[in-house]
């Protein structure tokens, strides 16, 4: 969303057109090009989904960095071809996690593609890299994401706990887990425990739907034999 509304907002709603490239820039490019988003498509035909999904989060951290460093906020007032530069390398790298995303973002991924300026879906487009042309109109920039106020996460917290609490199952594991109030978690917990509690506490609902549904098809089972 940065890279779009600083374009949007310093070059007139256009792509820029790019400079020569540095060894920086081609990294960056040949990253996104010629490895990325062919082995996403690779571990997503495995079956390795975490694998895939990893794979386009390594891609985005690698544009943050190159942004970080090529700082586009601070050489626009000394360049702004190498500027330009810096910002159509950025947009190339969007556009191709558009593409990595959609399976996991599909709707997020038509929404950018569209911001994008490319033309028909990003279904139409297939599973490949579609860099943005030079001088292509882009639209005016949205938020795809809205950050969830932590009164909304503690309710959904709220919600869990009361889920588990209320399920009949016994736990699974060799050991009783207990699980901390919703005060304990919200109040007095560093960020860190909080996150180490609820990522523990999330891979135990999982177990918890998991058996209930392996128990639904068993009673299913039972039924047909019977």
């Amino acid at each position: 969303h940065r890279v779009l509304s600083f374009t949007y907002r310093n070059y007139e709603g256009l792509v820029p057109t790019p400079g020569p490239l540095d060894a920086d820039d081609q990294k960056l490019l040949s990253n996104a090009r010629d490895h990325a988003l062919n082995e996403v498509g690779e571990q997503i035909g495995l079956c390795n989904f975490r694998a895939a999904l990893g794979v386009a989060m390594g891609l985005a951290q690698a544009a943050n960095r190159y942004l970080d460093a090529k700082a586009p906020w601070k050489t626009l007032k000394e360049s702004r071809e190498r500027t330009a530069t810096t910002l159509w390398v950025a947009i190339a790298v969007i556009s191709t996690l558009k593409t990595a995303y959609a399976p996991y973002l599909p709707f997020s991924s038509r929404q950018l593609h569209g911001m994008l300026g490319l033309p028909g879906t990003v279904e139409e487009q297939g599973w490949k890299v579609a860099f943005p042309a030079a001088g292509q109109p882009i639209k005016p920039p949205s938020p795809l994401f809205v950050k969830l106020d932590d009164k909304v996460v503690d309710e959904e917290m709220a919600r869990r706990f009361e889920k588990i609490r209320a399920s009949e199952l016994r736990q699974p594991a060799s050991r009783e887990i207990e699980w901390p109030t919703q005060r304990q978690i919200t109040e007095t917990m560093d960020p860190g425990t909080r996150q180490k509690v609820v990522r523990d506490f999330n891979r135990w609902l999982g177990l918890v739907e998991r058996k209930q549904r392996q128990d639904a098809l068993v009673s299913v089972g039972m039924q047909l034999v019977g």
